[in-house]
């Protein structure tokens, strides 16, 4: 079998096929782009030692579980600076979009770009 390499800044990688891999969570996506962009090395000692798919997993599965506890912690905490549901329907929907973006960002720079 012949391997074909490409260069990823400085490296010479092997370009390995990555059928395998089921991208399946934003977190998932988010952390391999992250990998692939800026941490080739890493990215590559993951692929080659069989191990990506796992550190994917678990990325998401921490990732998600973090932005549960922290959407449950600042509704709680900002629980009255929330809209009324059955009054301001639009403003509880921008406030909600608001709160949601705001978390998905907190783990998105605790879990992903770590």
């Amino acid at each position: 079998m012949k391997i074909n390499y490409k260069q990823i800044w400085e490296l010479q990688v092997p370009d390995l096929p990555m059928q395998e891999i089921k991208l399946t969570g934003k977190y998932t996506r988010a952390r391999l782009n992250y990998l692939k962009d800026t941490k080739p090395d890493i990215y590559m000692k993951l692929l080659t030692s069989d191990l990506l798919k796992d550190h994917l997993r678990d990325i998401q599965q921490e990732a998600e579980e973090l932005e549960e506890l922290l959407m449950e912690q600042l509704l709680k905490s900002e629980r009255n600076e929330i809209p009324d549901k059955a009054t301001a329907q639009m403003e509880w929907v921008g406030y909600m979009n608001n709160l949601k973006n705001r978390v998905q960002e907190m783990v998105l720079a605790q879990v992903i770009y770590n």
